[in-house]
């Protein structure tokens, strides 16, 4: 188990309630870094802002936690393991949605770190999608083709396939053109109705949005 140091000088261990816990993260494309050495304690139930200018590393630095850039310093979960495939989750800034693809489809993707090898989804991963998708209010959408959908529609469903995963921490990236406060309004609210103080098994424990300087947050 790691430990933490506390404002006494204690050193207790980390606790299931620290979701996610970084040090010294940082990143470096071509011997420039980009990233330098970010501390972050995030806890259960808990929502982090990242705001910055443009190119100032907020987007690398979630893309990092994930594992999808290299990095050095350390990313731990509660019980000081480090995160495998389905503890984080990632909506991107710019999410690619497949033509001909379906809605529940789409959301189902956000499984596929649960399965084996050429598995095919079960009806426990069917129903899990299905829950997400009714508590973001997108029941009716399920047999939708994600490329017909408006752009909050879209967001929403991005928003579902991450929660899908059933992440200890969902990171995304938000810009103005492609965030309205109602949408963060509404995943707002379903993280707080479905969160670790629910004790509901397929929301995430907190959440690390980056967003530009400037964005209205009501």
């Amino acid at each position: 188990m790691t430990s933490e140091t506390v404002g006494d000088g204690e050193v207790r261990p980390l606790t299931p309630a620290h979701a996610v816990r970084t040090r010294e993260v940082r990143v470096a494309f071509d011997g420039a870094e980009v990233v330098g050495g970010v501390d972050l304690d995030l806890r259960a139930g808990e929502w982090l802002g990242l705001i910055g200018p443009n190119g100032s590393g907020k987007s690398t630095l979630l893309r990092a936690l994930v594992g999808l850039v290299a990095r050095t310093g350390s990313v731990e979960l509660g019980d000081g393991s480090e995160p495998g495939p389905t503890d984080l989750s990632l909506m991107p800034q710019s999410p690619e949605l497949p033509p001909g693809m379906s809605v529940v489809e789409y959301v189902l993707l956000g499984r596929t770190a649960h399965l084996g090898w050429l598995a095919l989804e079960s009806r426990q991963d069917r129903r899990i999608a299905t829950d997400v998708l009714r508590r973001l209010g997108l029941a009716s959408f399920g047999r939708r083709e994600v490329r017909n959908l408006s752009g909050g529609e879209a967001q929403r469903v991005v928003i579902a396939r991450a929660s899908c995963s059933r992440a200890r921490c969902c990171c995304w990236t938000s810009r103005r053109a492609r965030s309205t406060s109602a949408t963060r309004s509404r995943s707002s609210s379903w993280s707080t109705s479905c969160g670790a103080a629910t004790g509901s098994p397929w929301s995430p424990r907190c959440t690390t949005s980056a967003w530009p300087p400037g964005m209205p947050t009501a």
